[in-house]
């Protein structure tokens, strides 16, 4: 498992998130890493501030960097396969690939909220979240719909473990959960209030999500009851990944 936030800070593993070790790089120093993806062992990516996209094909031993074409900032990256992916961010923003990141087209949301979140199930399905509340799914690859999440809390980060369950997490301990694709979402009890910023499928039923004070909160079941776990320091947790190997 990795996990990536601010000031270059990334941590790492091994035990499914009960222990963490601290494995901090500067490849840019002075901004924050929002959102990590490996589509493979060799192939990932990087995003955040100014709209920067930074790529490793060799497992992350080298970063090549390049950018989104507005230059706003990126809040999600994640890709369906090597070729195709989206990057979503401020003001109702969503730009997708189909060439590895050589290339980025810009999607229309009709939505002006920031768009938080993102969950990529494949090349055509996918599902955003954003303030007030803000759930959209594209079926198709290229049209977006809205769903009703019955919030009006931000919502920072949406997961899909397949294409029925997922959870939707942001400010407030807000954890929202579905089972039938977000037709219907139901809130759940997180035990928090601070703001919940990801969401880590480690299987079916095991499930982590990374607070804004340096904890993580785990699930055995499927996202419906939640403990707490603390991080060896108070840092902002923005993103977590979950390895191959």
């Amino acid at each position: 498992i990795i996990t990536v936030g601010e000031n270059g800070v990334i941590w790492t593993s091994v035990d499914g998130g009960n222990n963490w070790v601290n494995k901090q790089q500067f490849i840019h120093e002075r901004r924050t890493y929002a959102s990590i993806d490996f589509v493979d062992d060799n192939i990932g990516y990087i995003t955040g501030d100014e709209g920067f996209i930074l790529k490793t094909t060799d497992g992350g031993a080298n970063w090549d960097t390049t950018t989104t074409p507005d230059l706003l900032s990126n809040k999600r990256i994640r890709f369906a396969n090597q070729q195709t992916g989206w990057v979503v961010g401020i003001i109702g923003r969503i730009f997708k690939t189909e060439n590895g990141g050589d290339s980025w087209i810009s999607q229309n949301t009709g939505s002006f909220y920031p768009i938080n979140g993102l969950s990529v199930f494949n090349d055509l399905t996918a599902w955003v979240c954003g303030n007030n509340g803000t759930i959209l799914k594209t079926a198709n690859g290229t049209t977006w719909e809205t769903q009703v999440s019955n919030t009006t809390q931000n919502l920072q980060q949406i997961n899909f473990f397949n294409e029925d369950l997922g959870l939707t997490v942001g400010v407030s301990g807000t954890i929202l959960r579905t089972v039938n694709g977000g037709t219907t979402w139901s809130s759940v009890t997180s035990g928090v209030t601070t703001q919940i910023n990801d969401i880590c499928f480690l299987s079916e039923n095991t499930i982590l999500v990374g607070t804004i004070n340096g904890k993580i909160l785990k699930s055995i079941n499927g996202g419906q009851n939640w403990t707490t776990i603390s991080l060896p320091a108070n840092r902002v947790v923005k993103s977590i990944l979950k390895l191959t190997n």
